[in-house]
């Protein structure tokens, strides 16, 4: 009986060694949480940036988070076609041999760029296997009925192949299955580092911009900016801007979001090239007083780091007065009618 027919060792060695992967990535992820959280407490960062920075982080990034997912998948499913299809063709070639015709077992590709037919494709092809199969059958099954094969030799060659060979087989299905496994802990864990990773990053010292953006608008208004970034590294790069929270300079009140656009929102920056970005600013009666100063910091960020930290300065203008009634020019009252 071949080696495979005990194959609980591997098993446990591979589920041991998913488990021991498993808990380090979640040691990680505990880290980058209880890190945040320290930020948070300090005042480094506001909770209401953990939104802001979730909805970007997903418009960057879900696209390929969900290809990632959706080729694991496919591969798990397409392994497992293809070991069912090796096993009976095996199991039928040992018992004509040479007579049944050989699976194609060359899974289909998938584009990642187009996953909207992928579980087509597999059915499709799962569909093709299941076809081959029944024809190496109907090929035995031929062969019984003319008597070129007894039962008997049937079944005994079978129930031979059988035992030194479902271990194996087993054996591949658990690792096609350990392998999901891994893939999309591995996938989840990493996609959710970096998204912590990227708020920490909004509180890691970078580098400071020696310029100062100045925004003035009426209060009940807005105030608006206009500034350029440009790519001086040699290959290009996706950027995105946020902005902290704002905070009176004299450190008079908490700290709040006011309303924020950045435009455009997210970019590819190519080398050498320019990009001009308007910043707006809501200046709400209820978060901004007229007459004092405002700060905050606008930080670019390229995916995993901050390239540059830009200071704001930020000030609501008071309404005018309305004039007093009486106290404008004379009205030509006989002139009404």
């Amino acid at each position: 009986m071949s080696s495979a027919s005990s194959p609980v060792p591997e098993w446990t060695s591979r589920y041991a060694e998913y488990l021991q992967l498993s808990t380090a990535r979640a040691a990680r992820t505990a880290e980058l949480n209880k890190e945040l959280m320290k930020r948070v407490a300090r005042g480094e960062l506001a909770p209401v940036t953990l939104d802001r920075q979730l909805t970007a982080f997903l418009a960057t990034n879900a696209t390929s988070y969900a290809n990632e997912l959706a080729e694991t998948s496919m591969q798990f499913f397409t392994g497992l076609v293809e070991a069912g299809t090796s096993y009976s063709y095996e199991l039928l070639e040992s018992i004509v041999p040479g007579e049944v015709p050989a699976p194609e077992t060359e899974a289909p590709n998938f584009d990642p760029a187009d996953w909207s037919n992928w579980l087509q494709r597999l059915s499709d092809y799962a569909a093709a296997q299941n076809a081959s199969v029944t024809e190496m059958l109907r090929t035995v099954m031929d062969k019984v009925a003319t008597g070129t094969i007894a039962p008997t030799d049937l079944q005994s060659v079978s129930t031979e192949y059988h035992g030194e060979h479902l271990p194996e087989t087993i054996a591949k299905i658990v690792t096609l299955y350990s392998d999901l496994l891994t893939r999309l802990d591995e996938t989840s864990s990493s996609y959710g580092d970096r998204y912590l990773e990227t708020l920490l990053d909004l509180a890691k010292a970078a580098e400071r911009s020696d310029a100062t953006l100045e925004l003035l608008g009426p209060i009940g208004g807005e105030a608006s900016v206009r500034f350029a970034v440009s790519n001086t590294a040699a290959d290009a790069t996706f950027l995105r801007s946020v902005m902290t929270d704002v905070r009176r300079a004299d450190g008079v009140g908490p700290a709040f979001e006011p309303p924020v656009t950045i435009a455009p929102e997210g970019f590819t920056l190519e080398p050498g090239a320019e990009e001009i970005l308007t910043l707006t600013i809501g200046l709400a009666a209820d978060s901004f007083e007229p007459g004092p100063e405002y700060v905050s910091t606008l930080h670019v960020l390229s995916p995993g780091s901050t390239l540059v930290e830009v200071p704001l300065r930020i000030r609501a203008t008071a309404l005018p007065e309305p004039p007093e009634l009486g106290s404008g020019p004379e009205r030509p009252w006989a002139d009404r009618n």
